[in-house]
């Protein structure tokens, strides 16, 4: 990390994740108590019991749909909604390099309209670059200017592959999210021949969940970890991709800030793509 920071990294077993029911299909355009006894005797003192891991309430109401779709203005320039009739937001892409994109989200359809969020590049101690998702100041939600980090890791297993990795506070813990390649079930739910990424909930994992993608449970990686967005292309002219929370991400359980933040740096992961 690029700053230092006294909270804790989230480790060990999580809070279950919340899941939901699979995504929509493709569409083209869419007692009272009990008391004790006179003779009971309480039971000697054991061991301390671990307090459980704090569990996540569900935030109000997101300003996000569970679904929607990125749909071309131009080739850098996008409108947000569940359908061609609720278009909601604005995504602008500056492209410099390769490598070098910079993303806007506006709460609008207008390009003056505010900014949620933006995901630029800037320079980094531990690597060469690193990318920052700035959110302004939020009445209600943030009571200042919030920074958010996402480093490019190598796959040791699969040198091409690719994987960024995000972390993020929730509530109050720090929890790493990492957007990897993916053909899988949660991608193929928007098309057939749909190819696209999937954000990894890093902190939960479930045992039985993973195994070969065939096999395991929809919603889960290989090694059993809650999979909590998608973005997948759809090979559409005016409709580039869709994108999905899903589980914990769907549910709110993860709050606003994260979601901005899983949409902004999932679109970037696409502009990088060349698709």
């Amino acid at each position: 990390m690029d700053e230092a920071d006294n909270r804790p990294i989230r480790e060990g077993p999580p809070p279950p994740p919340v899941l939901d029911d699979p995504p929509p299909p493709y569409v083209k355009e869419e007692e009272l108590p009990s008391y004790p006894s006179a003779n009971h005797r309480e039971p000697a003192p054991g061991p301390p019991v671990p307090a459980p891991a704090p569990v996540l309430v569900p935030a109000a109401p997101s300003r996000f749909p569970p679904v929607f779709n990125g749909y071309a203005i131009d080739s850098w320039n996008f409108h947000l909604g569940a359908s061609l009739s609720q278009k909601r937001f604005r995504l602008s892409v500056v492209s410099i390099s390769l490598h070098t994109v910079i993303v806007y989200l506006h709460d609008g359809l207008d390009a003056n309209d505010e900014i949620l969020g933006k995901l630029v590049k800037e320079d980094c101690s531990s690597q060469h670059y690193h990318h920052v998702i700035w959110l302004p100041a939020v009445e209600g939600l943030r009571a200042e200017e919030e920074k958010i980090l996402m480093h490019y890791l190598q796959e040791p297993r699969m040198m091409n592959r690719e994987l960024y990795e995000l972390v993020v506070d929730i509530g109050g813990v720090e929890e790493r999210f990492q957007w990897r390649p993916s053909k899988g079930k949660e991608v193929k739910s928007v098309g057939k021949h749909a190819i696209g990424w999937k954000l990894v909930r890093m902190a939960a994992q479930q045992a039985g969940a993973g195994g070969w993608r065939k096999k395991r449970s929809e919603g889960f990686s290989s090694r059993g970890e809650e999979v909590v967005a998608v973005l997948a292309l759809t090979f559409c002219e005016t409709k580039k991709f869709t994108f999905l929370f899903l589980g914990s991400g769907r549910s709110g359980a993860l709050g606003e800030t994260w979601q901005t933040a899983a949409l902004l740096s999932g679109v970037w992961r696409w502009a990088i793509s060349g698709y």
